[in-house]
């Protein structure tokens, strides 16, 4: 459903943009646009892919970073989880997206994972939290 919304919504915002702004903007409005609904939209098409087809195999937290520096609290950054598993004797590293202080609660360095792998592809990985 979040993908079905986040789709619409760049298609609606691409279509408010032409009919406001004037020629001489709408292209470039549009293009960037574009650019950044790919850049948020892409990263759930593959874990959404991955879900579907993917090989699960358990791989272990390396490191928690904050996407940028806390100020005062935790739950004011966004997080990445770094990770690390093997698949066929080949170890391979991998992070999740950005995901709110409170997908991530309660997870340390060491802890296992359930890490979702691309068959053809083992270095192609997503951390599916839930």
């Amino acid at each position: 459903m979040l993908t079905i919304m986040s789709a619409f919504g760049v298609v609606l915002t691409a279509l408010v943009v032409a009919a406001i702004l004037p020629a001489y903007f709408a292209i470039p409005g549009m293009a960037l646009i574009a650019v950044v609904g790919i850049t948020e939209v892409r990263p759930i098409f593959v874990e959404r892919r991955l879900a579907r087809t993917g090989q699960v195999v358990a791989g272990a937290v390396t490191a928690l970073e904050p996407m940028k520096k806390i100020r005062k609290h935790p739950l004011e950054a966004k997080w990445i989880v770094a990770y690390r598993y093997v698949v066929a004797g080949t170890s391979h590293r991998g992070r999740s997206r950005a995901l709110p202080y409170g997908v991530i609660e309660g997870i340390g360095v060491g802890d296992v994972l359930a890490i979702t792998v691309d068959p053809d592809h083992p270095q192609a990985s997503v951390w599916i939290a839930g």
